[in-house]
């Protein structure tokens, strides 16, 4: 899979919403998809998600 930069779960592109939770609940909703027959035997699935992001534009200090 080549890094477009989308948001990926379970090796699928998601459409972003205009929230994080927009975004997690996709995800929730991608794993309960994937995971439905595991879920329904009563597996408890854990998603774990790393989240880097840069708020505006970074300035360059000089002198230092």
């Amino acid at each position: 899979m080549v890094n477009t930069g989308a948001p990926v779960a379970l090796g699928r592109y998601l459409h972003t919403g205009k929230t994080l939770d927009d975004l997690i609940e996709q995800i929730n909703d991608a794993a309960e998809l994937h995971f439905a027959e595991d879920i329904e035997a009563g597996e408890q699935i854990t998603i774990v998600s790393l989240t880097e992001f840069q708020v505006g534009s970074v300035a360059k200090i000089s002198g230092c």
